[in-house]
């Protein structure tokens, strides 16, 4: 109590004292005193399970869009900028053999992980991806040659501050785009691999909050390839932020509390206790992982379309009601080009085309996006018939559920209705270990090859830092 009482009252300070702000009113202090605590209690066989589970389904999905347009398009332009001499540090990058400066390697990893939009989400006053970064956290690893054990800690650090960062604040409400506290949550992950003080701490997070403040029209109207580049960007920065602290750089005292700083500008007053320390239980445990490759709050339209499609012959609806909770609307049908779309980015965040391809086709999957399906006659047909709503009692129990309920009139009559309040993946309805292996396999491909990074990857934290190395090695490159 008394920690959570000094957090508040120097947050109070700071925001009057203007250029007078100095170290004790420093935000950015209790999120590195916090890390530091979180560092100390990540030995819990959960929290190590959950990241490494993580850390699989994070490198399945980076493999499955290896040669995506996007990460094609990343990976030439590190190749050509960004190349290390063989001598050099350097780190690999995903789909060649090639090693490039680790923020390049992070950008490209990052793009490939997030591209598909099938890695993780945190929900809470923010809906955050904690996955974003851990190919920041592969490539600075792989650099520095740490263990597995290393890595594990690292990752886990990351995670649980971006978790309370989406506790404490959110960017959305001003319209702002939620890796802003993906770059923090970047930079305290790459500080921990560098074994950063909690001074140098401290500049790396006021770094990285200065400078990564992103727009959220990356994620309004159609969409382009930076909906999935914008993380892998402020990724990149957060390590930057870190690598440039480990070398005694400066940052700007209370970036995040100051009276011009992110609080204030940006996200609003933090909510109080998002970071009292001792840690108590890791809210890392309640991330949520995919079972399809499309925005969060389509899996549960997804879940509830397919329950329906036995029951609905598509040739009879004559009108569907998709009825979701506010966050769900604005995010995945919030304009016409959502019901329209025309490129992979804005399908896979349209809950109009995914409820319409689910009924049509029975599945949704990686190549239910492809450009092909976006002309198909009868998909254009059927999107025309959907209406999506906000349910008022959906968004008053949302992100402790994530509800989702679809009305379908048929020609004869007869109404078919069904509701659903979370889909597999959700902490609610975990999927198992056996679910992410196939996950993992058939996205990456059912190989040989990649059946042993699987089993490879769950037995990272054994391994010393050559093995570590050896093992991003396999797991980025082609």
């Amino acid at each position: 109590m008394q920690i959570s009482m000094l957090n508040l009252d120097v947050r109070n300070l700071s925001l009057v004292m203007g250029s007078a702000e100095t170290e004790i009113a420093d935000f950015a202090n209790s999120v590195a005193l916090f890390a530091q605590d979180c560092a100390n209690r990540v030995t819990e066989p959960a929290v190590r399970q959950a990241i490494v589970a993580r850390l699989v389904d994070t490198v399945g999905c980076l493999r499955g869009a290896m040669n995506e347009d996007a990460v094609v398009r990343a990976r030439k332009t590190a190749l050509t900028f960004s190349l290390v001499a063989t001598s050099a540090k350097g780190a690999s990058v995903a789909g060649t053999a090639e090693r490039v400066t680790v923020e390049a390697a992070t950008f490209v990893n990052c793009v490939a992980a997030r591209y598909l939009d099938f890695n993780d989400i945190y929900l809470s006053k923010e809906a955050v991806h904690p996955s974003d970064n851990i190919p920041a956290a592969l490539a600075l690893a792989e650099t520095l040659g740490v263990s597995g054990a290393e890595l594990v800690d690292a990752m886990a650090v990351g995670y649980e501050v971006h978790c309370r960062l989406a506790d404490a604040v959110s960017t959305r409400k001003g319209r702002w785009d939620n890796v802003i506290l993906g770059a923090i949550a970047a930079s305290v992950m790459a500080g921990k691999l560098l074994k950063l003080g909690r001074v140098e701490m401290v500049h790396a997070i006021n770094i990285a909050a200065s400078g990564n403040t992103a727009l959220m029209q990356t994620r309004v109207g159609t969409l382009s390839m930076w909906k999935a580049a914008a993380a892998a960007y402020a990724a990149r920065a957060g390590v930057f932020a870190a690598i440039s602290a480990a070398e005694g750089l400066t940052g700007p005292p209370a970036a995040l509390n100051g009276s011009h700083g992110l609080f204030m500008q940006v996200t609003g007053l933090p909510e109080e206790g998002a970071f009292d320390i001792p840690v108590g239980s890791f809210h890392l445990l309640n991330t949520h992982l995919k079972a399809y490759s499309s925005q969060y709050f389509t899996q549960t339209a997804i879940s509830a379309a397919l329950a329906l499609r036995p029951r609905v012959p598509v040739n009879k609806i004559r009108k569907i009601v998709v009825s979701t909770f506010e966050f769900g609307r604005v995010a995945a049908a919030d304009s016409a080009e959502k019901w329209r779309p025309r490129t992979r980015e804005t399908a896979d965040h349209s809950m109009p085309f995914c409820v319409a391809i689910a009924l049509l086709d029975g599945a949704v999957t990686v190549s239910s996006f492809d450009a092909h399906n976006l002309e198909r006659p009868d998909l254009v047909a059927l999107l025309g018939r959907i209406e999506v709503v906000e349910d008022p009692a959906f968004t008053a129990i949302y992100p402790s559920k994530v509800p989702t309920g679809i009305q379908v009139e048929l020609s004869d009559g007869r109404v078919e209705a069904v509701v659903i309040d979370f889909p597999l993946g959700h902490s609610g309805n975990p999927m198992s270990n056996a679910q992410i292996a196939e996950k993992f396999l058939d996205v990456s491909g059912s190989t040989a090859q990649m059946q042993a990074l699987l089993i490879d990857l769950g037995g990272i934290e054994r391994l010393e830092g050559a093995a570590t190395t050896a093992l991003i090695r396999r797991a980025v490159n082609a």
